[in-house]
C-alpha cells in the first residue's frame, strides 16, 4: 500500500511507522501507543486510518496527496494546532493539481503561502541536521561499544572522512543523490533561471536566446524542457540534463542576462494560482508557457492557514 511505502522510504532517516486499513486494531492502537509516548516522530496515516485520531502536540501535517474534498483537507488538517497550539499544515502537489488547490483554498477560505520544492542540497543539509540530532541523543556511555570501530575507520579513512561518512550513513544516504528538477522534481533534470535587465517580450525571445546559444556552444536544444516564464518577463524557468547544466554554467553571456539557480519559483507559482479562474480557465495576461511540464511530481506549494486556523494547509516541502 501507499502508505506503507511512503513510511518505508522515510524510516530511512527517521523514525516512522504507518497505520491504514490493512491494520489490525490492536497492531494500530499499539502503534498510536509509540506515538503518543514518542518512541518515533512520524505516522503516516490514510484518511480512513486517520479518522478520529486525538493526539496532542503534533507540530505539522503533511498532506502527501491532495484530498478530494474540503471536508477531508480541514479533518486532516485539524490533526494538529489542537489544544489552542499552533500548528502548520502543508499540501503538496503538481503543477495540473492548481485547479484543486484553488478550489481548497475557496471553499475552506484559506490562505495558502507558496513554498518551492526543496533542492537536493536542501534536502541532503537538512538530513545532515536530522543525523546530527540523533548523535546528540546518544548517552555517553554507549560510544564505548564503537570505540574500536571508530578508531579503525579514522586510521583507515581520517577522522573528518570517517565522520561524514557516519552521518551520511544515518541521513540514509549510500551513494551520491541524483538532481531533480525543481520544477516538476524529475530525477536527472535540473532547472535553470534565465534572468533579463530588459524583460523578455515572449516566449519566442527566450526560445531564440537558448537556441542561439545551444548552436554557438554545441549544444542540443532539444534536451531543453519547457520554458516557464513569469508574466513581467524578468525571468524564464526550464529544465536541462546535468551534463548540459554543467556546460551552460561555463557559457559567457551578454550583460543583460544571467543564468543560474532559480530564485524566484515561488513568485511563478502564486502567478499561476492567483491567475486560475475555475472552469473557464487561467485567467489571461501576457505568458502562458510553451506546453506543460515534462513528467510528474514535485512542484511548489502552498502554505497556509484554514479559517480558524494558523497552521493551515498548503506546502510542496519545507
Amino acid at each position: 500500500r501507499a502508505a506503507d511505502e511512503v513510511a518505508a522510504v522515510l524510516s530511512r532517516s527517521l523514525a516512522c511507522e504507518a497505520i491504514h486499513g490493512d491494520v489490525s486494531q490492536a497492531q494500530r492502537e499499539k502503534t498510536l501507543g509509540k506515538f503518543r509516548k514518542g518512541h518515533f516522530n512520524i505516522l503516516v496515516a490514510t484518511d480512513v486510518a486517520a479518522r478520529g485520531l486525538d493526539i496532542n502536540d503534533v507540530e505539522m501535517v503533511v498532506h502527501y496527496d491532495l484530498p478530494q474534498n474540503s471536508e477531508a483537507y480541514l479533518h486532516r488538517s485539524g490533526r494538529t494546532g489542537r489544544a489552542g497550539k499552533n500548528g502548520v499544515s502543508i499540501a503538496m502537489f503538481q503543477y495540473h493539481d492548481i485547479p484543486q488547490l484553488h478550489d481548497l483554498a475557496k471553499t475552506t477560505k484559506s490562505d495558502f503561502k507558496m513554498i518551492t520544492a526543496p533542492t537536493v542540497e536542501e534536502l541532503v543539509k537538512s538530513s545532515t541536521k536530522q543525523a546530527e540530532i540523533r548523535l546528540q541523543m546518544v548517552e555517553d556511555g554507549i560510544g564505548g561499544y564503537f570505540e574500536e570501530t571508530a578508531a579503525a575507520l579514522i586510521e583507515e579513512e581520517g577522522a573528518e572522512a570517517a565522520l561524514a561518512k557516519a552521518l551520511a550513513a544515518l541521513s540514509g544516504l549510500t551513494e551520491a543523490p541524483a538532481p531533480r528538477s525543481s520544477l516538476t522534481y524529475e530525477e536527472g533534470l535540473v532547472t535553470c533561471q534565465l534572468k533579463s535587465d530588459r524583460p523578455f517580450e515572449s516566449f519566442g525571445e527566450v526560445a531564440g536566446c537558448l537556441g542561439s546559444l545551444c548552436r554557438k556552444h554545441d549544444m542540443a536544444y532539444e534536451d531543453i524542457g519547457r520554458i516557464k516564464m513569469l508574466r513581467n518577463g524578468s525571468a524564464a524557468f526550464f529544465d536541462v540534463p546535468m551534463a548540459m547544466f554543467e556546460k551552460l554554467k561555463e557559457v559567457d553571456l551578454q550583460d543583460d542576462l544571467s543564468l543560474g539557480a532559480p530564485d524566484c519559483l515561488d513568485a511563478f507559482y502564486k502567478e499561476e494560482f492567483n491567475s486560475y479562474r475555475g472552469r473557464g480557465g487561467r485567467g489571461g495576461g501576457r505568458y502562458g508557457d510553451r506546453g506543460g511540464f515534462r513528467g510528474r511530481g514535485g512542484g511548489g506549494g502552498y502554505r497556509g492557514g484554514g479559517r480558524d486556523r494558523r497552521g493551515g494547509g498548503g506546502g510542496g516541502y519545507r
